[in-house]
């Protein structure tokens, strides 16, 4: 069987299935659920050469959005913050890694990407998305917390 929409992002113990807000509104801008993959591997194409991504991501991608995973993680679920998340946590490990504190460009752009990020993604929740059953820490632990934590003054700049 050929799934058309996402599945639930989260099922609660009693058998609730949660989906985000937005949930029909990518189906919605394709014309329905029929076209939704047509529509949502055009968008990811022109994001994808936009950003400076690789559009051959787009069936990993696509498999994240049938999977419910993007409507735990983003605010909006679109191809277009699919890519820009991806494009984001690759730079932003990028930066952690090869951290360069002293460098006003370096703390320019860490502070810029963790802040944009920040505002692509949810909160998530602590009992589903933090519990030993996920393979790794949500990237908004990972990156966004973690470069905070690491590097307070880079922040403090901002306010």
């Amino acid at each position: 069987m050929r799934r058309l929409l996402p599945t639930p992002s989260y099922v609660l113990d009693d058998g609730t299935c949660m989906f985000p807000a937005d949930y029909f509104r990518l189906a919605h801008e394709a014309g329905g659920a029929a076209c939704l993959r047509a529509h949502f591997a055009s968008r990811h194409h022109a994001a994808s050469l936009a950003d400076g991504a690789d559009p051959g991501d787009l069936e990993q991608d696509w498999q994240g959005y049938l999977d419910g995973v993007y409507g735990v993680c983003l605010r909006e679920v679109t191809p277009e913050t699919i890519v820009r998340k991806g494009v984001l946590v690759s730079s932003l490990c990028e930066l952690l890694v090869l951290a360069r504190p002293r460098n006003p460009d370096w703390r320019a752009a860490l502070r810029a990407q963790v802040e944009e990020l920040d505002a692509l993604e949810r909160e998530f929740a602590p009992d589903y998305d933090r519990d030993d059953a996920q393979e790794r820490p949500p990237t908004r632990d990972l990156l966004v917390e973690a470069a905070r934590r690491r590097f307070p003054d880079v922040f403090r700049e901002a306010a």
